[in-house]
């Protein structure tokens, strides 16, 4: 149970002000949220959280030692990922395809900081299943939010960006720490 909460909890974070969010809400403060369009971003989220799921099970076999590297390394990842990469500029004549939306969103979603915490908690718990579909439900609800509070979301974009920044240092720190901890363990 306290994977699910965990990976609910961090996904809902790391998805709060991320690319398909922004997305999401740039789009709905322009047309309108399209509830297909929601759907599909919810379906896309469940498709690259179950991915994150599936990666880590075949991680969770291993040893001990294995799996904090691993973990450490999702960490890691999140962590530069919140640091580095910012929402991309919404498109001035977006498509209003949602296959093309879906591919996107997909894309965002596969590799983005939610992902890999969502990766490093499965590891780490030897909960997989549990871990990618807490992860699921807190991107939904953090894209949910996003999509129907879209002039809100989009005003505050700025101080998300520089709490994404903060939250990403300390991803990073945490992953070190795993790494400094396990060399100790093992000097």
């Amino acid at each position: 149970m306290s994977a699910v909460l965990f990976a609910l909890i961090a996904a809902f974070l790391a998805t709060t002000g991320a690319r398909d969010q922004v997305l999401l809400a740039g789009l709905g403060a322009r047309d309108g949220l399209r509830p297909a369009l929601l759907f599909v971003a919810l379906i896309t989220g469940g498709v690259a959280s179950g991915i994150a799921g599936v990666i880590a099970r075949d991680v969770v076999g291993p040893t001990h030692s294995l799996r904090l590297l691993a973990a450490a390394a999702g960490l890691g990842l999140g962590g530069l990922e919140l640091i580095l990469r910012r929402p991309r500029a919404l498109p001035q004549e977006p498509t209003r395809s949602l296959g093309a939306a879906a591919l996107v969103l997909l894309a965002d979603q596969v590799a983005d900081p939610a992902r890999f915490i969502i990766f490093a908690l499965a590891v780490s718990s030897q909960a997989p299943l549990e871990s990618a579909a807490g992860g699921w439900v807190g991107s939904a609800l953090a894209l949910g939010l996003g999509g129907s509070y879209a002039g809100w979301w989009l005003h505050r974009a700025h101080e998300f960006a520089i709490l994404r920044r903060i939250a990403g240092a300390l991803l990073v720190l945490a992953a070190l720490a795993v790494l400094l901890w396990r060399w100790q363990v093992a000097g």
